[in-house]
C-alpha cells in the first residue's frame, strides 16, 4: 500500500523530530534545517544523512525543508509568523510566475507546489507555537522573552550553512 506524499512528509517529521535528543527545540530545528538544506544542495557526504529521512520524491524533500525552515526561523524569532507567511506565499507566487530564486546556480528550485505552501505554513505555525512554549519557560526562569522584529527581509543564504553541524542529530 503506498501512501500520500502528504502523509510521507509527515512521517518524515516525525522521524527528523525523534533526533537530537538532549537538544533544545530550537538547537534541534537548526540542525534539521541545516541538513535538509545541504541534502538539497549536494553539499553532504554519501551515507551521511540515513536514506530512511529523506524521500527520493523530489517534491516530497523540498516540502519537507521548508516546513523546517519556516519552523526553525519562527520558533528562534528570526522571523514573525506574519512576515514567514508573506515569504512563503510570495516564494510560491514568484515560483509560479516563472522567476529563477535560486541562490544555488548548480540547483534549481523546485517547481511551485500546493504541497510545500502547505507544509511550510505548519511550520510557521509550530514554530509559533515553540516560541511561546520557549518564551513562558523563560518567564518562569526569570529570562527574557524572545520577540520576532515586525518584518525582515528574506534571507541571503550564501554561505549561510557553510558550518553545519547536522552530526548532533545523532542518527
Amino acid at each position: 500500500m503506498s501512501i500520500s506524499k502528504d502523509q510521507e512528509v509527515r512521517l518524515l517529521v516525525e522521524k527528523w523530530l525523534s533526533k537530537g535528543g538532549g537538544l533544545s527545540i530550537q538547537e534541534r530545528l537548526e540542525a534539521i534545517k541545516t541538513a535538509l538544506y545541504m541534502y538539497r544542495n549536494n553539499l553532504t557526504k554519501d551515507g551521511e544523512i540515513p536514506p530512511e529521512l529523506v524521500s527520493s520524491d523530489e517534491e516530497v524533500v523540498a516540502a519537507l525543508e521548508h516546513y523546517f525552515y519556516a519552523r526553525s526561523e519562527v520558533a528562534s524569532a528570526n522571523y514573525s509568523a506574519m512576515n514567514m507567511k508573506a515569504m512563503i506565499h510570495g516564494y510560491q507566487l514568484a515560483k509560479k510566475i516563472g522567476f529563477d530564486l535560486r541562490h544555488n546556480k548548480n540547483n534549481p528550485t523546485t517547481k511551485p507546489s500546493e504541497l510545500q505552501q502547505k507544509w511550510a505554513l505548519l511550520g510557521v505555525d509550530k514554530g509559533a507555537q515553540d516560541l511561546a512554549t520557549i518564551n513562558m519557560q523563560n518567564k518562569r526562569s526569570g529570562k527574557s522573552s524572545m520577540e520576532a522584529p515586525m518584518f525582515r527581509m528574506p534571507p541571503n543564504f550564501n554561505d549561510a550553512y557553510g558550518k553545519a553541524q547536522i552530526s548532533k542529530l545523532k542518527y
